[in-house]
């Protein structure tokens, strides 16, 4: 299901994150929590739209989707790597799968994972980017973000409003404060 122009832009534009698991969380330097913009999360982590379950019946992910289906090919082709790339929401997904995929174990999915995304949004919080540098430094993940200085996409959303933010919290910082700054991951060419 390949979403429309339209609903693309509307994603790209929600501000959201929600808090999930860091894939580095046990090591030391790392926090055991992240957050990762909702939407873009929700999309790859959602239940597979092919209906495909696992070993013991259980429903199955977008991403555990799709590497199950790519599993079998990197084993085939022992010297084969994966590499993802995406445009716009397309690069967000591909920059999340990857930092998932460069987190599984090396005899699962082959280091270093590379990322190419053209025109992908912010993605999460300073959790998400510490976990991001910590796998580019252990030389499990490349990530190249590819951005044109006129495409106002890559700089939004720059604050997660959450769900309790309002644009008088927003404003004036009263109760939920102004929330969650994005950082973006990746070496950036411009």
């Amino acid at each position: 299901c390949v979403p429309s122009v339209t609903a693309a832009w509307a994603t790209d534009y929600d501000s959201r994150m929600r808090t999930v698991s860091n894939p580095m969380g046990k090591h030391p330097d790392q926090e055991p929590n992240m957050m990762i913009h909702e939407l873009f999360h929700g999309i790859l982590f959602r239940p597979s739209s092919r209906g495909t379950t696992g070993p013991k019946g259980e429903k199955l992910t977008e991403y555990h989707d799709v590497l199950l289906r790519m599993l079998p090919i990197l084993k085939r082709h022992s010297g084969y790597r994966l590499y993802v790339t995406g445009h716009s929401l397309g690069g967000a997904l591909a920059t999340i799968f990857s930092v998932v995929a460069s987190a599984e174990l090396d005899s699962i999915i082959p280091k270093p994972v590379t990322c190419v995304s053209f025109g992908s949004p912010f993605l999460g919080d300073q959790s998400f980017q510490d976990c991001h540098r910590m796998l580019e430094a252990e030389g499990k993940l490349r990530n190249l973000r590819i951005t044109n200085h006129q495409d106002l996409v890559p700089t939004y959303p720059k604050i997660s409003t959450n769900k309790t933010d309002t644009l008088y919290n927003l404003w004036f910082d009263e109760g939920t404060g102004v929330g969650t700054m994005f950082k973006h991951v990746g070496m950036n060419i411009r």
